[in-house]
């Protein structure tokens, strides 16, 4: 999720009370009784899933470490893997983990959050910094933006603001006139002031298609249209930086509302293994879910569930270490938001291990130490490393993930209120972190 910002901008968890478990408010339900993606489900028997997998040839990639320009590199093995799809399981490719399957389930903030969320403005602002108004209308030139009236209203006003800096104030009716490209063109211009957030960190649409992405969230044919219309690409990305235009046309506070929440809409896997009654299989990924006995509090569960053959399927959320457990398909709780700690991907990677979270990681100087000190390279992959994700042209640091199985990830996708802890796949964390840019991929394991 980008774009919406909230009133605290640093926010943070009390992570022994204060997280917001999804499934405990309804909003996400997997094998529980609710509701998953408006099909109903009962304890033990899931939800109607199309099966794909290795009967039907859709088996999700894996990942693999290749030798590069930029040294040893983690790669999705065959590609991104299938575009994901509702209602459908999707079978793991084989390996050490078990037999491994997974499907999409979407969360959205509690509703008791648009409280916090800073409402769009009544009308839509350009800033163009320091630029003289003649130098703005050179810059829009090239995007095919001039100004013009129609009916005596001018498509757009440029003014100085209180603060000195050039502003332009453009008509909804020119904003929602432009094509694709010309969007694209504009937010290159205008992502250089950083005062145009929407522009800056822009609404990432995951799945790439904004009609079927915003039909989950469950908004109005017309309203996903509008937003459909309002979408461009940023690299390989497909987002959206005008909610504005589409809030100021919504009729009702619930539909306002609603708009809000999902815009918001994050996709994650649920992930479980399926059990085979205690064979070989089951106790080579008892061993593999142990990590080197390094999670010592997942071996009762382990064992108990390879003796049985009653057990067919477990929720891998079951296997992860205490806090990973807790905090999975949760968002930050909201009574905490005013410590101003930094519950962001490094943080999540540095206490995968932990039963009880380490403060001292919140520091940016003590995360380098641990990175450094804690971790070491490796050639392979295995769960509980981290990869770390760099800019391909800088080699900034942009993202860190936690490793679990195949091509599956542990991961928050920034520090904010408005991120849950979610799985992904890696070819789709690669994706959403190449929209400024190409990334690649490290492998760093924890030091025993």
């Amino acid at each position: 999720m980008r774009g919406i910002t909230f009133l605290f901008r640093s926010n943070s968890i009390g992570v022994l009370g204060g997280a917001v478990s999804l499934f405990a408010m309804g909003v996400l339900s997997a094998g529980a009784e609710g509701e998953v993606d408006g099909e109903a489900c009962s304890p033990g028997s899931g939800m109607a899933l199309e099966v794909e997998g290795a009967s039907s040839g859709m088996v999700s990639s894996g990942v693999a470490i290749r030798e590069t320009a930029s040294g040893l590199v983690v790669v999705p093995s065959e590609g991104a893997g299938p575009p994901l799809r509702s209602k459908v399981m999707y079978t793991a490719p084989p390996g050490p983990w078990g037999s491994l399957e997974y499907y999409v389930a979407y969360l959205q903030i509690p509703r008791s959050y648009l409280e916090m969320v800073v409402l769009p403005r009544e009308r839509t602002v350009w800033h163009f910094g320091d630029l003289a108004p003649a130098e703005v209308g050179a810059r829009l030139a090239p995007v095919g933006i001039g100004q013009s009236s129609e009916g005596g209203v001018l498509n757009f006003e440029v003014i100085i603001g209180d603060d000195g800096g050039t502003k332009v104030l453009p008509s909804d009716g020119l904003i929602l006139s432009l094509s694709p490209d010309q969007r694209t063109a504009l937010s290159e211009i205008l992502k250089e002031w950083e005062e145009n957030w929407y522009y800056v960190t822009p609404i990432l649409i995951e799945s790439g298609d904004p009609v079927q992405w915003y039909r989950e969230a469950g908004l109005a044919e017309d309203v996903v249209s509008m937003i459909a219309q309002l979408c461009y690409k940023q690299g390989r990305a497909t987002v959206f930086s005008d909610p504005a235009v589409v809030y100021r046309r919504l009729p009702t506070v619930e539909s306002r509302e609603r708009f809000l929440r999902a815009m918001t809409l994050t996709r994650t896997l649920v992930a479980r293994i399926r059990i085979g009654g205690g064979g070989p299989g089951d106790l080579e990924a008892l061993q593999y879910w142990r990590a080197g006995h390094k999670d010592q509090d997942t071996a009762p569960i382990l064992e108990a569930i390879a003796d049985s053959a009653a057990v067919e399927r477990l929720d891998i959320a079951h296997l992860l270490p205490p806090l990973p457990r807790k905090l999975l398909y949760t968002y930050p709780g909201e009574a905490d938001t005013l410590m101003g700690e930094r519950f962001d991907c490094h943080w999540t990677c540095l206490n995968f291990f932990r039963s009880q979270p380490n403060g001292r990681v919140w520091d940016p100087n003590v995360r380098g130490e641990y990175f450094t000190e804690k971790f070491e390279a490796a050639d392979s992959l295995r769960y509980g490393d981290v990869v770390l994700l760099n800019d391909k042209a800088t080699g900034e640091l942009v993202h860190s993930a936690v490793y679990l199985a195949a091509d599956i990830f542990y991961t928050k996708n920034g520090e904010g209120l408005g991120h849950p802890w979610q799985l992904m796949r890696y070819g789709d964390l690669l994706n959403y972190y190449s929209i400024n840019g190409e990334v690649y991929g490290t492998v760093r394991r924890p030091v025993d």
